[in-house]
């Protein structure tokens, strides 16, 4: 469960497929082809996603957030000095090397844990 109570869902690389309040795989509500893969290291510690110098909802200053927890990192992060370029690709690598069948490496090789604070 999210630590700041604004959601009760963990990120999908966080801590898998949904199992609560049931479990989505026991009542087969997962189409047969699926396969799980953490990703949660693939949404790196950086609480702006969006590049907007801005501490992206939820976070608040000054709060310490870890891997996985920006779930706006999905589709990547963004460069604050130049939000039209990509620092991190977040998972959408995964989907499109899924997509084409290829193998993914999800190592990022990323600090684990980030300070949130807004850029001046």
């Amino acid at each position: 469960m999210e630590r700041n109570g604004f959601e009760t869902d963990l990120a999908l690389g966080q801590n898998g497929y949904q199992k609560i309040p049931y479990d989505i795989k026991a009542a087969r509500s997962l189409p047969d082809n699926f396969i799980e893969n953490d990703v949660k290291d693939e949404l790196i510690a950086n609480c702006d996603a969006d590049g907007d110098k801005k501490i992206d909802f939820p976070f608040e200053n000054d709060q310490t957030i870890t891997t996985g927890d920006n779930h706006r990192g999905y589709l990547g992060y963004r460069n604050v000095t130049d939000n039209s370029k990509i620092i991190d690709d977040g998972t959408i690598n995964l989907i499109v090397e899924n997509w084409n069948n290829n193998t993914s490496n999800t190592s990022q090789n990323s600090q684990s844990s980030s300070i949130c604070r807004n850029s001046p």
